[in-house]
């Protein structure tokens, strides 16, 4: 979908230590796919959280959809992550850190 539209993107960037996001568009908007599978679990969605925040604090910023979104309603996630695309703010650059 990303391909489609000429949206250029990383897939599953380290932006965190040991950790990958599902796609990293310009440099700071990060894309994430969610499915129960991967996602359902209390554990995980605690996990997922916390990483939202801490990429958050770095910077960046985060869209979440579900695998349903993305499978029955890809307009409306392209149109969203397009309204971002256009409004550049995939190219703000996140955080540098003072170490």
């Amino acid at each position: 979908m990303l391909r489609r539209a000429g949206i250029r993107f990383v897939q599953q960037p380290e932006l965190l230590p040991g950790e990958f996001t599902d796609f990293l568009i310009g440099k700071s908007l990060v894309v994430e796919i969610d499915s129960l599978a991967w996602h359902g679990s209390r554990e995980q969605m605690a996990n997922d959280r916390r990483r939202d925040a801490e990429l958050t604090a770095l910077g960046y910023r985060i869209l979440r959809f579900t695998y349903e979104q993305v499978m029955f309603e890809p307009e409306l996630v392209l149109d969203i992550v397009l309204g971002l695309v256009r409004r550049n703010v995939h190219e703000r650059a996140p955080f540098r850190s003072a170490a």
